[in-house]
């Protein structure tokens, strides 16, 4: 597969490429929500706080988007591709116009961001905290990488309500007043709901390509029809 001749090789364009920057919004919206929920709980907020978590869940959206490029195409998926069964975004590395290596030194980089933006939550909500974040880049180093991904199982919707919806939600009003609420709870559930459907329309969209690659996600497993059933019970908010 060629590159577009409108991306030129290690561009800010290949890079938006691999990042995705309007997913962003699914790591921001969650933050967002638990704020206002903590402002609402306390009656105010340290807006400090409330902008590391919000730097954090940015880091593990991008570490994510950045694995699953890079992951797509040392797995082989381009070769898939060619056949053209994928009707997805272009993968920046699949493209050649960003190398696997220079991929890969970004995740790390980001990892090491998200780390240092997470110690003084760390410091302010303790063990809780420190143990979510350990889980949330483990995810999301794991949604396109190690031996089994996320990606090729049928639970990448659940790992997205888990850490975009209660973990972001619920886990920025922990950061920020020490405590949990039953509709901060509720509200994280909705989101997470509200992301999953993203990622269960892509994989319906993306069945056949996902299937003659060995992805065995939910569409590629129950089929096209519990696939839609999914989707329409994630939207059920």
């Amino acid at each position: 597969m060629s590159a577009p001749t409108t991306v030129r090789a290690g561009s800010a364009a290949a890079w938006r490429l691999a990042l995705r920057p309007r997913t962003l919004l699914i790591a921001v919206v969650p933050v967002v929500v638990g704020t206002a929920f903590a402002q609402r709980h306390a009656g105010d907020v340290d807006l400090a706080v409330a902008a590391l978590a919000l730097a954090v869940s940015l880091l593990l959206q991008a570490i994510v988007n950045l694995q699953n490029d890079v992951g797509y195409t040392v797995r082989g998926g381009e070769h898939v591709d060619r056949v053209g069964a994928r009707e997805g975004l272009p993968r920046a590395t699949a493209l050649g116009v960003l190398s696997v290596r220079a991929v890969r030194v970004a995740i790390v980089g980001a990892v090491a961001l998200a780390l240092l933006a997470g110690l003084p939550l760390v410091a302010r909500a303790g063990a809780p905290a420190a143990a979510l974040g350990l889980l949330s880049i483990a995810a999301a180093l794991a949604y396109m990488g190690g031996p089994r991904p996320i990606a090729y199982t049928p639970f990448g919707e659940l790992t997205v309500l888990a850490f975009f919806g209660w973990a972001a939600c619920a886990g920025t009003f922990y950061v920020l007043t020490l405590a949990l609420a039953p509709a901060v709870l509720l509200a994280a559930t909705a989101i997470g709901m509200l992301a999953g459907a993203v990622l269960a329309v892509n994989n319906l969209r993306d069945a056949e390509h996902d299937r003659a690659s060995g992805r065995r996600t939910f569409a590629v497993c129950f089929g096209a029809r519990a696939a839609r059933r999914l989707y329409a019970a994630l939207l059920w908010t």
